[in-house]
């Protein structure tokens, strides 16, 4: 179907995404669990062998993981169980998009808000015919305001290799001019580069 994502078949991390992950993201993470002043409650799309967890786990508290595929979820829970994390952990089971818009996993459960931290690492676009992702980050956005609660939202895509029309960037600018106007969402934007001193 040309407006649904494609399933790929294995996460891979790259140069590129370590470098943000323990580099560049790392040290916002660093500063922004310093201003929240408690362990950051997370939630992402870590892939099984949960990278960004394991580097930010010294300042992460409570995590909450979605994962698509049910072998991936076990092996996100052998991961966890190794790394002594698993008592932090709670994992819903399904697409990610989906569990935002409905607010359940397929077996009901849903994510425990407010969070500190989102990290969206997708593997694959970001727009759609459909635009299923741009809609569930609205309703994170939107779940968020309901609890006037700061966050810090990273999002990392593959993309590629040339947006000819700019269609992505012009989409972003459009999306951020939007949530801006939301007196919730500007305000929380807004103290949040406060307390990174941006």
């Amino acid at each position: 179907m040309a407006d649904t994502p494609k399933l790929e078949s294995v996460f891979e991390t790259n140069t590129n995404k370590d470098f943000l992950r323990l580099s560049y993201d790392g040290a916002l993470i660093k500063t922004w669990r310093g201003a929240q002043e408690k362990p950051l409650k997370y939630l992402g799309l870590p892939a099984w062998q949960m990278l960004d967890v394991i580097a930010w786990q010294d300042h992460l508290g409570r995590f909450t993981t979605i994962e698509r595929k049910e072998n991936e979820q076990h092996l996100l829970f052998l991961k966890a169980n190794i790394r002594n994390i698993e008592n932090r952990l709670h994992s819903l089971y399904g697409e990610f998009d989906q569990i935002l818009i409905k607010g359940r996993d397929g077996y009901g459960n849903g994510p425990e808000w407010p969070y500190d931290l989102f990290n969206l690492d997708y593997f694959g676009g970001f727009l759609y015919s459909n635009m299923t992702r741009p809609k569930a980050i609205r309703k994170l956005i939107s779940n968020q305001g309901v609890y006037g609660h700061s966050f810090m939202l990273i999002i990392t895509q593959q993309l590629r290799d040339r947006d000819v029309a700019g269609e992505k960037l012009g989409f972003l600018k459009a999306t951020v001019e939007i949530a801006l106007q939301n007196k919730e969402f500007g305000t929380a934007f807004r103290n949040c580069l406060k307390s990174l001193k941006m």
